[in-house]
């Protein structure tokens, strides 16, 4: 199945062209859509779409291949919405763009969205012009990305046994707690790395000034 790019309403940057493949599942949260018929197709639009005007909402919802539009009174916010719909579809690949703006408290709440859901199973990003962020709680390889010159881990739980293979700064079943900066900023080497996560759960970021 392919993968949905879910674009949100915070900063929208140019990486967002470098992620489209043919086939992507588009859905536009509030004024994403109008971003994404401006410049690509709009396979699904939804929120309560307090952020646009009568004029662009009308736009949506002639050209959005599909609208849901929800009360602003409401508890959980458009992008929790827009997830818990494409997840309810199937998809389980899910790249958000314009989770991360001005308002701390959104940007907060999308990354612990990706918590939410990563019991489920689904695989979410959420990337931006400076940034690549997931969630991890298990072995994966990872090949150097010449797009971000440092990847950081930060632990979400109290706990967590890290081991870091082929970086800059390796680790081997180390005890990370919650509150530490210890693994900030590390680096790539030229060969794929490895991580390994126990007993916990990591935020993995990458990342370029």
């Amino acid at each position: 199945m392919s993968q949905v790019i879910i674009v949100a309403n915070g900063d929208i940057s140019s990486t967002l062209e470098l992620q489209i493949n043919p086939g992507d599942f588009l859905v536009g949260v509030d004024a994403g859509a109008l971003y994404l018929l401006k410049h690509y197709y709009c396979d699904l639009a939804i929120g309560d779409f307090d952020s646009v005007t009568k004029k662009q909402l009308d736009q949506i919802k002639n050209y959005a291949k599909e609208i849901k539009i929800y009360s602003s009174d409401k508890d959980f916010t458009d992008t929790e919405l827009a997830l818990e719909e494409v997840v309810r579809r199937g998809f389980k690949n899910i790249v958000i763009i314009g989770a991360i703006g001005t308002r701390m408290d959104h940007t907060l709440g999308n990354l612990f969205l990706l918590e939410k859901f990563l019991e489920e199973g689904i695989k979410i990003k959420i990337i931006d012009e400076h940034n690549e962020i997931e969630i991890l709680n298990n072995q994966i390889t990872v090949p150097p990305d010449k797009d971000f010159k440092y990847i950081s881990f930060i632990s979400l739980t109290e706990t967590v046994i890290l081991t870091l293979s082929r970086f800059k700064y390796p680790l081997k079943n180390h005890l990370v707690k919650r509150g530490q900066t210890l693994c900030l900023s590390n680096e790539f080497l030229d060969k794929k790395a490895k991580i390994l996560v126990k007993d916990g759960k990591v935020l993995m970021i990458k990342s370029r000034d």
